[in-house]
């Protein structure tokens, strides 16, 4: 008996943005932010005027507009639900609220913003190029920290935006940083590197389990 055929898996379909917060606001139009819910309203008015809240609202605008390209619908019409398991509070891994098979993550570092929108689980972060402080020493294995070197350069904020997106995809804990080694990557798990103006640094990881 021959066995069974293998279903061939469908390909990724995603859709990703990467720049500053002012080019981004730009790029989305005046009255963008009228896309956000009534709790991204409420945490976008607690952090008043300036870079802070311009990179949240560039972020929130952009995932939308992610989604709105890989299902092709407007922008205005995706809603964005996040709710943290822990204390309910609207935090924590973000959903589309009218699609459970899309996945969405965003990060903002200052005046970089990435976001995606996926139809597997996806995660994304982004960092300046330069920390004012290194990387905490408890962020890494102590195999990693023999082959990064320096915890304020490229290779320790890159392995630092990979364990962020593995927290996002809900693989990993932020206590579990010490003991995870990433040399030879995580199973289930790719990591891209994206171009970010600037010279930020920006991961995106993909889950290809199920």
């Amino acid at each position: 008996m021959h066995p069974p055929p293998r279903l061939a898996t469908p390909p990724t379909r995603r859709h990703v943005i990467v720049g500053t917060a002012t080019a981004l606001l730009a790029e989305a139009g005046v009255g963008a932010g009228r896309w956000l819910n009534p709790a991204e309203l409420e945490r976008l008015a607690r952090l008043g005027t300036g870079d802070a809240a311009d990179a949240f609202l560039a972020a929130h605008v952009s995932v939308r507009r992610c989604v709105a390209a890989l299902l092709g619908v407007p922008a205005h019409e995706v809603d964005i639900a996040q709710r943290c398991e822990r204390c309910t509070r609207a935090h924590g891994k973000p959903r589309v609220t009218s699609h459970d098979d899309v996945s969405v993550s965003w990060s903002h570092a200052g005046a970089f913003v990435a976001a995606v929108a996926s139809s597997t689980p996806v995660a994304v972060d982004i960092e300046p190029p330069a920390r004012p402080h290194p990387v905490p020493a408890l962020a890494f294995h102590p195999a990693e920290l023999a082959r990064i070197g320096e915890r304020a350069g490229v290779k320790a904020i890159n392995r630092w935006c990979e364990k962020e997106c593995l927290v996002k995809l809900g693989l990993v804990a932020l206590d579990d940083f010490a003991q995870l080694d990433l040399n030879d990557g995580y199973p289930g798990v790719t990591f891209e590197q994206l171009a970010a103006p600037g010279g930020a640094i920006c991961v995106l990881a993909t889950s290809n389990g199920p």
